[in-house]
C-alpha cells in the first residue's frame, strides 16, 4: 500500500481512487498532515512502540505514564516513522544512523525502514546483521525480516528462532508474523517454518500463526 492516502468520498464513496498526489488537494493533504501530526504529539500517542516492549518501558509505570515523560522521544520516533514509511531511498543514510540509536523504538523504526526498502537497503546490510543480536528482542525481529530481503536469510531464521521461543507473548508474535511473510515471500521453505513454530504453546491469540502454518501443505 502507499504511504500515504487521500480520498474524495463525494464521487468516490469506496475509496479507490488515491488523490494524495494531485496537487489540485495539496493543501488540504498538508492540513491533514499536520492536524494528525499535532494529536500524536499533543496525546503522545504509544502507537509506535511495539508492544512486546510495552513491559520493558514502562517498568514500575504504566505505558501512558512513560509516553508522557521526556525519556519518550516522540517527535524524533514520528519523523523516523514517516521516513520510513515513504519508501524513498533517499532516507536511507538516516534509516541507517537510526540503527545505532540509544533508543530501542528508534532502532526499531531504523530497522523497519530498512525492511520497507528490502533489496534497496543493501547499504544497511552491516548495521542490520549486527541488530540481530540486539538487546531489545523487536529490534531482532524487525532487522532479522530486513536482512533476509538481503539475502542472509539463515541468519534471519536463526534470529526470529530465538525470540519465537525467548520472547514474550507479544514479541514472538512479531517474530511468527516476520517468519509468516517470509515464508510467503518464498524465501523460508513452508517445512522450515513449520519445524520453528511447533510445540510452540502461547496460547489464544499467538497460537493462531502457528496452528496457520501448521495446517499448510
Amino acid at each position: 500500500k502507499p504511504p500515504e492516502e487521500f480520498y474524495v468520498l463525494a464521487g468516490d464513496p469506496f475509496e479507490l481512487s488515491n488523490r494524495v498526489a494531485s496537487p489540485k488537494y495539496a493543501a488540504h493533504v498538508d492540513r491533514l498532515k499536520r492536524a494528525l501530526r499535532d494529536e500524536i504529539l499533543e496525546t503522545r500517542d504509544t502507537g509506535f512502540i511495539p508492544e512486546g516492549m510495552f513491559p520493558r518501558l514502562a517498568g514500575e509505570r504504566t505505558i501512558y505514564d512513560y509516553a508522557q515523560s521526556d525519556t519518550y522521544p516522540l517527535a524524533r520516533i514520528v519523523k523516523l516513522a514517516d521516513q520510513a514509511s515513504d519508501r524513498d531511498p533517499v532516507n536511507l543514510p538516516t534509516l541507517i544512523a537510526a540503527l545505532d540509536d540509544p533508543h530501542p523504538v528508534v532502532r526499531y523504526w531504523g530497522a523497519t525502514g530498512c525492511l520497507i526498502l528490502q533489496d534497496r537497503a543493501a547499504a544497511a546490510k552491516d548495521k542490520l546483521r549486527a541488530r540481530l543480536t540486539d538487546e531489545w528482542p523487536d529490534v531482532r525481529v524487525a532487522a532479522a525480516e530486513a536482512i533476509a530481503h538481503l539475502g542472509e536469510t539463515d541468519a534471519a531464521v536463526t534470529a526470529l528462532a530465538t525470540v519465537l521461543k525467548s520472547g514474550n507473548v507479544h514479541e514472538s508474535l512479531a517474530a511468527q508474523n516476520a517468519l509468516d511473510a517470509l515464508r510467503e515471500a518464498g524465501l523460508v521453505p513452508l517445512a522450515r517454518a513449520q519445524e520453528l513454530v511447533r510445540g510452540l504453546d502461547l496460547g489464544e491469540p499467538a497460537d493462531r500463526i502457528p496452528r496457520h502454518l501448521l495446517e499448510l501443505q
